[in-house]
């Protein structure tokens, strides 16, 4: 039932006819696993890292589809790139994560520390993603 709800947000904004549908869509999609993960933790844990990345791939992808100009193709390709290679770095950080904290006799603190670098470094990477796009469109 929330799919339905999440991919009919996600086709309202994808037309453009209510552009905030995107991010409501994908919050649906983020609710939908998160409460699928609080019911069932062990079988869906090891996944979380690749959806967290595939929600990212998801949301970027949406708002490009609907800010690209003609002049705007020839960064499209690098912007796509950078993109993909974040989600892929932060899918593989929280891996790498889940695999410490099942190895490590401080899980806890371990997971926290390993997931929040994760985290910081892929915000880090978005924001400068961002800036660079900025000043781009500026002219510098």
């Amino acid at each position: 039932m929330f799919s339905v709800v999440a991919v009919t947000l996600l086709m309202l904004g994808l037309t453009a006819a209510w552009v905030p549908g995107i991010a409501w869509g994908l919050a649906v999609l983020g609710v939908q696993y998160w409460a699928r993960l609080a019911l069932d933790p062990a079988g869906t844990a090891l996944w979380a890292p690749l959806f967290g990345a595939g929600l990212l791939l998801c949301a970027e992808t949406a708002y490009l589809s609907l800010e690209i100009r003609e002049e705007a193709r020839t960064r499209l390709r690098g912007r796509l790139l950078t993109v993909t290679l974040l989600a892929l770095g932060g899918a593989v950080a929280g891996e790498l994560a889940l695999l410490a904290a099942t190895l490590l006799p401080a899980r806890g603190f371990v997971l926290v520390v390993a997931g929040t670098a994760a985290v910081a470094a892929l915000l880090a990477g978005l924001v400068a993603m961002a800036g660079r796009a900025r000043s781009e469109d500026s002219g510098g």
